[in-house]
């Protein structure tokens, strides 16, 4: 690893994404950038949005031949992102069932945790509008994120929500493998207990559920059998 940082002296970065680089710079791709000083090829690999695209040795031309490799960041989904966003709008305002579309926009711009992973993708709005939408028709995306409890406003899908029929087996919440760490470590831990404490509060509120077990007490002192046969008796 050490070889190829000695070697390493200039990347071309085909992005037009800003990102920063190791010293806290803001960049923007399209650009080329030196990289003395970087260690191993994680941290290159790290360079958000940017593409390494080749890399020489400017001191002793020749020593290694000139390569094209690409080295392309793993990208968060769009509809992981959409996913997240709404998670922490759901922590950060316990009090409210939904969100509308536009508080779930300016949330996405602005929120430093999620623009640390680069900028709002045009793509976003569309999988809030319709692809992660669970109750909307499937086009084409199947994911059931979100649920529509009213025109333009949105929540977090749990079990028990109503969906289209095409939309069976669609993924609900990213996977752990995919969140990134640092801020959105536990959300799938929280996202499992807030889908608990909402089937349990709704079967608390259900007047039918409610009634369960509110006879008990008729057979406290007779066996049910004990009681149909002094119901029977004298029927012939």
């Amino acid at each position: 690893m050490q070889a190829f940082a000695d070697f390493t002296r200039e990347l071309v970065i085909v992005n037009d994404s800003l990102y920063r680089d190791r010293n806290g710079t803001r960049r923007r791709g399209n650009s080329r950038l030196g990289v003395d000083g970087l260690a191993t090829p994680l941290e290159l690999a790290n360079l958000d949005n940017s593409l390494l695209l080749s890399y020489h040795d400017d001191t002793s031309r020749g020593a290694f031949p000139m390569a094209t490799k690409p080295v392309l960041k793993p990208s968060l989904k769009v509809a992981d992102e959409v996913w997240i966003a709404m998670a922490m709008l759901h922590q950060r305002h316990r009090e409210r069932a939904d969100f509308s579309i536009e508080e779930i926009m300016e949330f996405a711009r602005t929120a430093k945790e999620l623009r640390t992973l680069g900028p709002l993708r045009p793509g976003f709005y569309v999988h809030v509008v319709q692809h992660c939408v669970a109750n909307r028709r499937a086009n084409p995306g199947r994911y059931r994120m979100l649920t529509e409890t009213a025109p333009g406003r949105r929540r977090l899908f749990r079990t028990g929500d109503s969906y289209y029929p095409e939309r069976e087996g669609g993924k609900t919440a990213p996977n752990a493998g995919d969140l990134p760490e640092n801020w959105f470590t536990g959300l799938l831990s929280w996202y499992r207990n807030w889908c608990a404490d909402a089937a349990r509060r709704t079967a608390e509120q259900d007047p039918l559920l409610a009634l369960y077990g509110s006879g008990k007490d008729l057979w406290a002192d007779e066996h049910a059998d004990e009681y149909v046969r002094r119901l029977r008796e004298g029927w012939e």
